[in-house]
């Protein structure tokens, strides 16, 4: 097991965090988008990123790496 803030345990949340991204915004629903707008689409994306990071925050208790 590796301890809380270990450079491996920090390598996966980046990776996770690259992959909601990737997922959210290059893996956008076309009819979703079509209907509510790119712009509407990508503030509700965007603020499920930040919400499943600070979520992330609070199961493991300390503090996440922003992916920008």
């Amino acid at each position: 097991m590796n301890k809380p803030g270990s450079f491996e345990e920090q390598l996966e949340a980046a990776r996770r965090a690259s992959n909601i991204k990737k997922m959210l915004f290059d893996g956008a629903p076309t009819t979703l988008v079509s209907l509510i707008g790119k712009k509407q689409y990508r503030r509700c994306a965007r603020d499920i990123y930040f919400f499943t990071q600070d979520l992330m925050v609070d199961l493991h208790g300390k503090k996440h790496i922003k992916v920008a």
